[in-house]
């Protein structure tokens, strides 16, 4: 009987053990990164425009983030630094003035790019230029 609760002892602990190096297989794999963009907006004025979106952390390590604007396939936004760190599950609303001209009404698209240790992910939402 002891025998039999010794062996039963030992089988969970081995299934533990497999289940937590799948995970970190997984977590590895996927570098951890993740990134959310919500709330973009772009609104123009008279040379130039101002970009607003909210960045979530949506990974399980810390990273940077960078912010590009795309507009008919060309970019025509890209910070000049990164943000960061921003930790796990943390958000920030970040703000950037642009001096490109770009025409109310036309289609635009937020790209937010997280760098943590082990990976990158990108996010990105479509927006129509406000006046």
């Amino acid at each position: 009987m002891l025998g039999t609760l010794i062996l039963i002892a030992i089988v969970l602990v081995a299934a533990v053990l497999v289940y937590h190096a799948g995970m970190s297989a997984a977590q590895r794999a996927s570098g951890g990164a993740g990134i959310a963009v919500s709330g973009a907006s772009v609104e123009a004025f008279p040379g130039g425009a101002f970009v607003t979106l909210t960045v979530t952390n949506t990974g399980s390590a810390p990273g940077y983030v960078s912010v590009a604007l795309y507009q008919g396939g060309s970019r025509v936004f890209q910070s000049p630094s990164s943000f960061g760190p921003l930790y796990p599950g943390q958000s920030a609303v970040l703000n950037y003035t642009l001096t490109a001209q770009l025409q109310p009404g036309s289609q635009c698209t937020v790209s937010a790019t997280i760098t943590a240790p082990a990976g990158t992910a990108t996010s990105s939402a479509t927006v129509t230029v406000a006046p």
